[in-house]
Order: structure tokens, then sequence, then C-alpha cells
């Protein structure tokens, strides 16, 4: 009956690790994905309290009339990109970023940004990075303006 039992726990266990090494921290305004979080408010966020995170815009006041929009960063060691939606509602479907070493990153994000709101989008790699270009892929049709920053 003891190894009836526990067979029966030893098979149920493993089941249950992949949910629970899933399972993330929901906080009120922050939705986190792997390799990205998103907020609704920078400044309701904890990255606007993180002091040793300086953000630098790289990509001002950028329009998702087209389907791509081509961001030169020129070369700058960064940690994480934050692209946040300035005007409108700009459809973000994804980034690919494009390292110094010639290596690249494409981040999914499938999702319209209300004004204020934002991704965080952690770089591959230890340390940070040097970030040669961002292209952002949108929908034109949604219309709205966005600005990228580096930190």
């Amino acid at each position: 009956m003891k190894s009836l039992i526990l067979s029966a726990l030893i098979a149920t266990v493993p089941a249950a690790i992949p949910a629970a090494a899933h399972a993330q921290p929901v906080h009120a305004n922050v939705q986190v994905r792997i390799g990205h979080e998103r907020y609704d408010r920078f400044a309701d966020s904890h990255w606007a309290r993180d002091t040793q995170r300086r953000w630098r815009m790289v990509g001002g006041y950028m329009n998702a009339r087209n389907d791509r929009q081509f961001i030169n960063v020129g070369g700058a060691r960064v940690n994480k990109l934050r692209i946040e939606a300035v005007r409108g509602e700009p459809a973000i479907d994804r980034m690919t970023i494009l390292f110094g070493d010639g290596s690249s990153q494409t981040v999914e994000l499938d999702g319209r940004l209300h004004v204020g709101a934002g991704e965080v989008i952690d770089l591959e790699g230890a340390g940070p990075r040097q970030v040669r270009r961002v292209i952002v892929f949108t929908q034109p049709n949604t219309r709205g303006v966005y600005s990228l920053y580096a930190g």
C-alpha cells in the first residue's frame, strides 16, 4: 500500500514542477513575460524607482505609420531596452535588436500600448551588450507614436 502511494506521488510531482516553475508574481500594473515585462504607467512601475538604471532616449517619438522603423543606437552598451507609447495606441508586433557582434535577438510583443504603457526588454547575454540598431515592427493601421529608451 505504501509503495502504491509513493509511486503515485512520484508520478504526480514531475507534472506539477513545470507549472510551479512557470508561475510568476503578478503585480497590479505589471505583466511579466519571459524576456520582457509590460507596465501600464512607467511612473507607477518599479522601473521608475530603480535608481541604478538611468534610461536615456535612443529613439524619440517614432511614428508607427509604416510597418517597420529602424532606430540606430550607435553601438551603445545596453542592459535593457524600454519601449513606451507616447501618443495614440501603437500596436507593436515585435522588435529585432541587432548587436555589435553580428548576432540578433527578436522579442515578440504582439500588443497595443496605450499612452504611458510600455515594455522593458532584457537583452540576452551576460552584462551590457553593444547594440547597433533596433527594428520595430508595427501595425500601421493603428497609428500611434512611441519612444525607445536604453538602460
